[in-house]
């Protein structure tokens, strides 16, 4: 238990691989602080299509493309042992328009990977881990997940 400025606060720590990957341009997050860092990080994405428009026109080319480069940040951010990615940055660096139903775009994507612990506030309504151990998805739990919730940080 910690206190500050009257309020009370608990740092509840999160199952290992089932909560939420933050991303966010920010330094920090509101809500909790960063218990390790584990480096920046910079990915480049190339994705191209001469099927345009049988595939739902360019807006639903860079939807997909978006989203794609996305979870794999996420998943990125994850194989470093960490929960978010602080100071993320989203870069278009080319992007061609559509010609005779084909285009190309390349993005870059760079941030701080951290690892955080959420404060428990009495203040502050949002859902800290929406994964719980009676959820449907717990059976989808492999044996080294219980391995690694059992895992502490000590400061």
């Amino acid at each position: 238990m910690a206190s500050g400025s009257g309020r009370t606060t608990t740092a509840i720590p999160a199952l290992y691989g089932h909560e939420w990957i933050e991303l966010t341009p920010l330094g920090y997050i509101p809500g909790a602080h960063v218990t390790r860092y584990l480096g920046r990080v910079t990915l480049h994405f190339i994705k191209e299509s001469w099927t345009v428009r049988e595939s739902g026109g360019l807006g639903a080319f860079y939807h997909s493309f978006l989203s794609e480069a996305i979870a794999i940040v996420r998943a990125h951010v994850r194989s470093l042992g960490g929960n978010a990615m602080l100071a993320f940055r989203l870069v278009l660096i080319e992007s061609s328009q559509l010609y005779r139903n084909q285009v190309y775009n390349m993005i870059s994507i760079t941030g701080d990977v951290v690892m955080i612990m959420r404060e428990l506030d009495s203040n502050i309504a949002y859902p800290f881990n929406l994964w719980k151990p009676n959820s449907p998805h717990a059976r989808e739990m492999n044996p080294l997940d219980d391995t690694f919730a059992s895992v502490t940080i000590n400061r």
